[in-house]
């Protein structure tokens, strides 16, 4: 209890301490449907130049390739999941085209199963290339999808075939895996790194990745004035590098409680591309601004869209948040989160398993699949969330409320409404005592 009252003291001077971070003078000018409009018709014109080649040539692999890059390139920019999905088509026909033999072009199909949630398809591809794909590539893509399918060892393993570790790509898949163990310092120090040896390139994509990347770790480390130079770093090499955005956005809200700065920003997001995500993030600023209706509309908004079959998988984290809570549907939220566990076993999916479970009230069960699964195998802070009410309701108080005074420290990742939440927590235990 002691500790508990420290560490509000502490974050009661901390929030009393904080300065104003954003100037809305600094972002407004990206606030401008014209740099995500003049991204979009670039890559619009690309995918009608490949259509064009492709009609002229239907039997080439090539423009066939090119035109699923076009496609794939397209939701990456926008997040017209229809787009990802069409580019997929295509480059599985580039695939077929060559019987299956290319080890760059099942590489490729790797790289977008693993944005589709589609892990064990990407395991399968991979294994295919296996044969004649470069070793460098083979590397970089294993370790990409170990990590996804819970087999960090395997995938801190595969690193040891890279020639060069202090290239970006190593550096990036290293803290990671720094961060996967708990080591966020040692984490952003790789990945500052990594930064370093992109900035004087070219790479627009890869700046502005790496750039925003650094950015939210500085953020989890409570280095928010950092995290707000990175995104606008990120933006003035791409005004139409949305993510970036949603960084800003996230400052306003869970760092400065400037809800109405927050809404701005995002209402433009969701006005100019497809990402479902963001009306949860408006639902979760509308209950903290205690406007029950907008929050269901917001809510019933994202469930609406990620339903249609197009999206896949995609979003089951966020379905099994909602089946848990707000849209409870408990039968829904264990098929999904089975399923989950099923295609990508790591500590992540169980910690979601094991989460419904507990709202299930098999609280035994949910306790075993975090001891066996979850425990010391993951330091996300929505993860030791979960695990700290398991601990609780199991009768381990004092491990369950140690675990709630460590998630106090990632409120900002975490949020003010799952912040106030813990706090009520800890306040009502350490009452009763």
């Amino acid at each position: 209890m002691k500790n508990y009252l420290f560490l509000l003291l502490v974050l009661a001077a901390v929030s009393c301490s904080r300065k104003e971070i954003l100037h809305p003078q600094d972002y407004s000018a990206f606030l401008d449907p014209v740099h995500i409009q003049q991204a979009e018709n670039k890559h619009r014109e690309e995918i009608r130049f490949w259509q064009g080649r492709l009609s002229l040539d239907t039997g080439s692999y090539v423009n066939l390739l090119e035109l699923g890059y076009a496609y794939t390139g397209l939701f990456h920019l926008n997040g017209d999941a229809a787009a990802l999905r069409t580019g997929d088509s295509l480059i599985k026909c580039a695939s077929a085209k060559l019987n299956h033999s290319d080890p760059g072009i099942s590489q490729a199909l790797t790289q977008v199963s693993i944005t589709q949630h589609r892990f064990r398809d990407a395991e399968q591809y991979l294994r295919r290339a296996s044969a004649n794909g470069s070793p460098y590539m083979q590397a970089l893509l294993s370790f990409d999808v170990q990590m996804e399918l819970g087999n960090a060892s395997t995938a801190r393993n595969s690193m040891a075939a890279l020639r060069d570790p202090n290239s970006f790509d190593y550096l990036i898949r290293q803290s990671k895996y720094e961060d996967h163990k708990g080591n966020l310092d040692g984490a952003i120090k790789l990945m500052e790194q990594a930064f370093e040896k992109i900035k004087s390139t070219n790479r627009k994509s890869l700046y502005c990745w790496a750039a925003t990347n650094l950015g939210d770790m500085y953020g989890h480390a409570g280095r928010i004035s950092d995290s707000y130079r990175l995104y606008l770093d990120a933006l003035r090499k791409d005004p139409s590098y949305v993510y970036a955005l949603k960084g800003l956005a996230w400052i306003a809200y869970s760092y400065e409680g400037n809800t109405g700065e927050a809404k701005r920003v995002a209402r433009f997001i969701t006005g100019q591309v497809n990402m479902p995500d963001i009306h949860l993030f408006l639902a979760e600023i509308a209950e903290a601004e205690g406007d029950e209706e907008l929050k269901r509309e917001h809510t019933q908004q994202f469930l609406s869209t990620v339903s249609q079959p197009v999206y896949g998988s995609m979003y089951n984290k966020y379905l099994i948040e909602l089946y848990t809570s707000d849209v409870p549907d408990l039968n829904k939220a264990e098929k999904l989160a089975l399923e989950e566990v099923s295609s990508r076993p790591s500590p992540e999916t169980w910690s979601w398993l094991s989460w419904v479970y507990y709202k299930k009230g098999d609280h035994r069960k949910a306790y075993e699949l975090y001891r066996d699964r979850v425990e010391g195998k993951t330091f996300e802070p929505d993860a030791q969330y979960k695990a700290a009410f398991i601990l609780l309701a199991n009768g381990r108080e004092e491990e369950g409320l140690k675990m709630l005074e460590s998630c106090l420290e990632s409120a900002y990742e975490l949020g003010p409404i799952v912040a106030k939440k813990i706090r009520d927590e800890l306040e009502r235990i350490t009452g009763n005592r």
